[in-house]
């Protein structure tokens, strides 16, 4: 069965999260173009943006309520943000033009990548308030989407002399490539608690599907 979510006076909502006990984290557009972040809790809708916010993106939501996003300011300029229950923390990685925090797990662990001026993007996770890169071997950019329990993290890497975008699993600190056969182009975007993973890829005739890796 499929229930259609439109947030009020929205013209184009998407959902991005749900937690267990239902509650669901998402964006919409305004009519003026204008994106807002919003938690779902039954029929309530509660807007969430970050003060000076010019635009919202969410990512996920855990069990505890905790949303994650980003925003651009005035400035033009990208902020990674935690929101937790109308507290709002800025998250921007050091040195970086843009942070944006896409995934969040139940222990408020967060994941995502950040930009430098003239440089590549870089994943990261932030663990108990530490910074840590994420950077796939040989990628000229890394994407981290996806966080679980366990601190393992799904994203996407890009090789510039390939042209080929690959997925990808870090666990335990070991790199392990997601390439779906016969795909020219593959991202994973979060793995679950048993380490299986949700994603997309392109195949040769250029169209795009999703998939689900089991273990």
């Amino acid at each position: 069965m499929y229930t259609i979510i439109d947030a009020p006076n929205s013209f184009g909502t998407l959902c991005t999260g749900i937690n267990d006990s239902g509650l669901i984290a998402g964006y919409y557009s305004d009519s003026l173009n204008v994106t807002h972040g919003f938690l779902k809790n039954g029929s309530t809708f509660t807007t969430i943006d970050p003060p000076g916010s010019q635009g919202t993106i969410t990512g996920q939501i855990n069990n505890a309520g905790q949303i994650v996003g980003y925003y651009s300011d005035t400035t033009t300029a990208t902020h990674g943000f935690a929101w937790n229950n109308g507290t709002y923390t800025v998250i921007d990685h050091p040195n970086a033009s843009l942070t944006q925090t896409l995934g969040i797990n139940n222990n408020g662990d967060i994941s995502g990548y950040y930009s430098v001026p003239q440089g590549s993007d870089t994943g990261f996770v932030l663990i108990q308030g530490t910074f840590q890169d994420r950077v796939y071997p040989g990628s000229d950019g890394t994407l981290v989407f996806g966080i679980n329990d366990r601190d393992q993290v799904v994203g996407r890497a890009d090789r510039n002399i390939t042209g080929k975008t690959i997925g990808f699993v870090v666990a335990g600190g070991t790199y392990r490539p997601l390439r779906y056969p016969g795909s020219t182009a593959t991202v994973a975007y979060d793995i679950d608690q048993n380490a299986n993973v949700v994603g997309s890829y392109v195949d040769s005739t250029g169209h795009g599907h999703g998939f689900l890796r089991t273990r």
